[in-house]
């Protein structure tokens, strides 16, 4: 064997071939091109929500709005808030005829005969009765009915003349002085309405009123601006009492109430 692989390098025969030996250690070759993208795969899980961060800065509004609104917890408006073009309070109460029942002289009840004059305003003085303090009666555009009835022996106490009242509406007048007309039954009288309490500039008192059990037109002269309106009824025979006031007056003269007068918003 050792003769032939000397004879066959010598010769360098074809013949002399045998099986290939293994490959040689050559270069490693450049790195092919990439293939292609392959798809985008499902989004993965949420993750966990992260802390709260803190409240930002207090917000304002200003403009208009058209829409429902709700505002939970505490809620301030600084300044004017208008609804309609009125302040809060008076568009609350919009619509609405209140009148003061003061119990000035009795409780509801006094002997007779009615007072020439009395106090209407809240700087009280000296006086300690005002008829400017007292019950609110809601009233439907100035129409009310009240029947009162007293004791016997209150009645007999008073010979039969007993009055109550006065019962005041505050009100304004948007026009010139005037004369206006309501329609009352106070009971038996005499009785009487009252513009400021028969005092002041404005001071008037009607004639004497005497029903009997029938309804009387009486012609009152108001101020331009506000005034009080009062009126009180007295009975010559008791123990019974009527109060009723069946006109429509305050709209039918184109009438307001003087809101801050009757609930005293501004010291009046």
């Amino acid at each position: 064997m050792r003769v032939k692989l000397v004879a066959c390098l010598l010769s360098l025969s074809a013949s002399c071939s045998s099986s290939p030996g293994p490959a040689g250690p050559g270069p490693a070759g450049s790195p092919g091109p990439a293939g292609p993208t392959g798809p985008t795969g499902p989004p993965g899980p949420a993750g966990t929500t992260g802390p709260t961060g803190p409240p930002g800065p207090a917000g304002t509004f200003g403009g208009t709005f058209n829409g429902g609104a709700t505002f939970s917890g505490p809620t301030a408006f600084n300044g004017t808030t208008t609804f309609g073009g009125l302040d809060l309070f008076n568009a609350a109460i919009q619509g609405t005829y209140p009148a003061v029942f003061a119990n000035v002289f009795g409780s509801p009840f006094y002997c007779g005969p009615a007072p020439d004059s009395f106090l209407v305003g809240t700087d009280l003085g000296s006086s300690l009765t005002s008829a400017a303090y007292g019950h609110i009666y809601q009233t439907d555009q100035g129409v009310l009915a009240q029947s009162y009835g007293s004791p016997l022996a209150v009645a007999g106490a008073c010979g039969g003349a007993i009055c109550v009242g006065p019962l005041t509406y505050f009100l304004k007048n948007p026009g010139t002085a005037r004369q206006i007309s309501i329609d009352v039954r106070l009971d038996d009288g005499p009785s009487f309405v009252y513009v400021d309490g028969n005092q002041g500039p404005n001071a008037f008192k009607s004639v004497p009123i005497a029903n009997t059990g029938v309804t009387t037109t009486i012609a009152v002269n108001i101020p331009s601006g506000s005034f009080a309106l009062s009126m009180i009824s007295c009975s010559s025979d008791g123990p019974s009492n009527q109060l009723y006031v069946s006109s429509k007056f305050i709209t039918a003269f184109g009438l307001q109430v003087d809101y801050d007068r009757t609930f005293h918003r501004n010291g009046n």
